[in-house]
């Protein structure tokens, strides 16, 4: 018997960054905050962080 096609939930956006794309995220230990960074190889890498909202 075949199981009906699971639906997936889109991602949330955390933030955009015009002209960026992030490339790494990852959690905070003991806090909210989450860290996004960014590498360009003409134009440096960044890192920010924002905090996580969870729907």
């Amino acid at each position: 018997m075949r199981r009906p096609p699971r639906r997936c939930t889109p991602p949330t956006v955390l933030a955009a960054f015009p002209g960026r794309k992030v490339e790494g995220v990852e959690c905070l230990p003991d806090t909210p905050d989450t860290v996004l960074g960014t590498d360009d190889g003409n134009l440096g890498g960044h890192l920010r962080t924002l905090p996580l909202r969870t729907p």
